[in-house]
């Protein structure tokens, strides 16, 4: 039962704060208030839901309870609480003339919602006010980030702006900065994410839509940023959205490595689909102290490359066919372990072995996982070499048989 919720999530009813009119008890029980007064954001004085908006800041509460750890953007906040900043949790009204940045923001956009509170950014949907566009403010609070993460944050702006007009990648708009906060404008990808795809397929997807919907396009995103040196190093289906056209779309950019310019030393990403070359190598921390106390270049530490994107792709690919994470442990040195005990071979084992075994998985199928989970990477093909794989060029007939495009 747990297993499930951790995709379907809790259902939530609706309710209303006061001043709105519920659209199934009739007019006769709208409530008219006085107009509300622009007031600082109060988290302690919330309201459950999404409500209508018309430009204004109104009090919201984030649920507790989570799914899993993920950007669901399907549920939601209509709050714009900045952080810990001076004047960061106010309104447009409010705002200081030395707080320009903020109020030209909040002059351009409007219908803020809240939609996901993460370790170092936080993530707002919104309107721009005068085309009704729809998008999404990654908003980082510079108090809570050290200069490592501040430089992260650049290099983001920078993968984004040089993808602008790629297919496969969110669309980048513009930034705002100021002393306090930077935030980057992006698109909207109102699609969803793949977990929401997941969740509405029953919790997993059948091969055909797999290919043409997960494997097909992220290959190719793949072929992309690895031929311009970038490493996305940590994909996973909360970074797999889809814009309004069901078009696959790579986010979140913030612990990317640039080949030739970002060491590939560290180990980076969410363990559950880190490659075991990823997994083997230290944190960032600890990479810190071994060099101030040895004395080490952190140039001179072992390093991985753009192959470790691939592992990932194949465990999303097996959580995308099963509903299943094939490697789910606690710890660093468990997921090394696992994934060496699942890998005897050529053969696969455990989670792997009951995609195998399954008539769902065609021969092409195997084969391109077989190629991705190799714990040697300098086994595995590149992202171009997996472009061209058989596996890619099946599509499906009315009748579910495969047919060669």
């Amino acid at each position: 039962m747990l297993f499930w919720l951790r995709f379907f999530g809790y259902k939530r009813t609706a309710r209303l704060s006061k001043g709105y009119e519920d659209p199934s008890l009739g007019s006769s029980h709208h409530v008219v208030t006085k107009p509300r007064k622009s007031i600082a954001y109060n988290p302690a004085e919330l309201y459950d839901d999404v409500v209508p908006l018309d430009g204004n800041i109104v009090f919201a509460r984030r649920r507790t309870t989570h799914r899993r750890s993920a950007i669901d953007i399907e549920r939601g906040i209509p709050s714009l609480d900045l952080g810990n900043a001076p004047g960061a949790r106010t309104s447009v009204d409010s705002i200081p003339s030395r707080q320009h940045y903020l109020g030209n923001m909040l002059n351009t956009y409007m219908n803020f919602v809240t939609a996901h509170k993460g370790r170092h950014a936080k993530i707002v949907r919104a309107t721009q006010r005068y085309t009704g566009a729809r998008v999404v403010l990654k908003i980082f609070d510079k108090t809570h980030l050290s200069a490592t993460q501040k430089e992260d944050v650049s290099k983001e702006i920078q993968i984004l702006r040089s993808a602008k007009g790629c297919g496969g990648i969110v669309e980048f708009e513009k930034t705002f900065e100021d002393e306090y906060l930077i935030t980057l404008v992006l698109k909207d990808c109102t699609g969803g994410t793949l977990i929401n795809r997941l969740s509405c397929s029953g919790g997993r997807m059948v091969e055909e839509v797999c290919v043409q919907h997960v494997v097909k396009p992220l290959v190719n995103v793949l072929v992309w940023l690895h031929e311009k040196g970038v490493v996305h190093r940590d994909l996973k289906p909360e970074h797999i959205l889809y814009d309004e056209h069901g078009a696959l779309r790579l986010v979140d950019f913030v612990s990317a490595a640039c080949v030739g310019k970002d060491p590939l030393t560290s180990r980076e990403g969410t363990l559950a689909y880190m490659a075991p070359e990823v997994v083997t190598k230290p944190t960032p921390d600890e990479i810190f102290h071994e060099v101030i106390c040895n004395g080490i270049a952190e140039t001179d530490l072992p390093s991985y490359d753009e192959k470790a994107d691939l592992w990932s792709l194949g465990v999303i690919i097996v959580e995308a066919l099963t509903g299943r994470q094939p490697f789910l442990v606690d710890s660093a040195d468990a997921l090394y372990k696992v994934q060496k005990q699942e890998l005897q071979g050529d053969r696969f084992g455990g989670v792997l072995d009951f995609v195998r075994d399954q008539e769902f998985l065609s021969l092409e199928g195997q084969d391109f996982l077989s190629s991705i989970f190799r714990l040697n990477p300098k086994e595995r093909p590149s992202a171009r070499e997996l472009a061209a794989h058989p596996w890619l060029e099946l599509m499906g007939s009315d009748d579910g048989d495969y047919q060669m495009s």
